[in-house]
């Protein structure tokens, strides 16, 4: 389930990426709605700590 977690940071990255674009603090082609990016980061963080507790429950056996 590592890979459960490296998807997870890699969905965050990529949803703080479009938000600081969208924010102006870089600079990017892509134009959304200010805060939707939000979203992303979110489910990342969900990825991330299914990913942490499956890893956690099995070391735990």
């Amino acid at each position: 389930m590592i890979r459960g977690i490296l998807w997870g940071v890699i969905i965050i990255a990529i949803g703080v990426w479009v938000w600081l674009a969208n924010l102006g603090v870089i600079t990017s082609g892509i134009v959304f709605s200010r805060d939707w990016p939000i979203i992303i980061i979110i489910v990342g963080l969900m990825t991330v700590a299914e990913g942490v507790s499956w890893f956690i429950r099995r070391r735990r056996r």
